[in-house]
């Protein structure tokens, strides 16, 4: 498995770089492209131009989405299950700002948790982004599927907008 290039005008494969067992989320930012692969728990990095992997580092965490921003990766990580440390499911449970050179953990902003006694899930294969990077904030939704404004100043939240069931986020 792998990521593919597409001619845009064509459709025809141009280019091939094989990833690890899983590759999901992809995201477009920082003259780059970077693919999660929750399986192998690692964030790639691929260079457009040469369709060439530039770097690979793996996470501590499960990441589940990415986005790219601010001088920043951002990844959301899953909630593990103590037991068998697989993912719960794949709603967040906390957001990290990754150093796009290192792969180092900056910050980890712990997000809101599933309401008691029902954790929401997704269906599997469903294309869903729990995570979005504006010039200004990062969009994250919580487990309860509400959505949490976070500062990339401070890597703090600083707003919730409650009364929502997001499913999906962009901006």
């Amino acid at each position: 498995s792998g990521a593919l290039a597409l001619d845009p005008s064509s459709g025809d494969l141009v280019g091939s770089v094989p990833l690890g067992t899983a590759p999901s989320a992809v995201a477009v930012g920082d003259g780059s492209v970077w693919v999660v692969d929750a399986d192998d728990r690692t964030i790639s990095e691929i260079e457009p131009e040469t369709r060439s992997l530039k770097q690979s580092f793996g996470t501590s965490s499960i990441p589940t989405d990415i986005a790219v921003g601010d001088g920043a990766v951002w990844i959301t990580n899953a909630s593990i299950d103590a037991q068998s440390n697989d993912a719960e499911d794949l709603l967040p449970a906390s957001v990290s700002r990754l150093d796009p050179e290192s792969g180092d953990v900056v910050e980890t902003i712990e997000l809101r948790p599933a309401p008691g006694g029902h954790v929401f899930s997704v269906l599997p294969g469903l294309s869903v982004q729990h995570l979005a990077v504006s010039p200004d904030a990062v969009w994250a939704i919580n487990r309860d599927l509400s959505v949490s404004r976070i500062d990339p100043r401070t890597n703090r939240i600083v707003a919730q907008i409650e009364g929502v069931k997001a499913n999906n986020i962009a901006v």
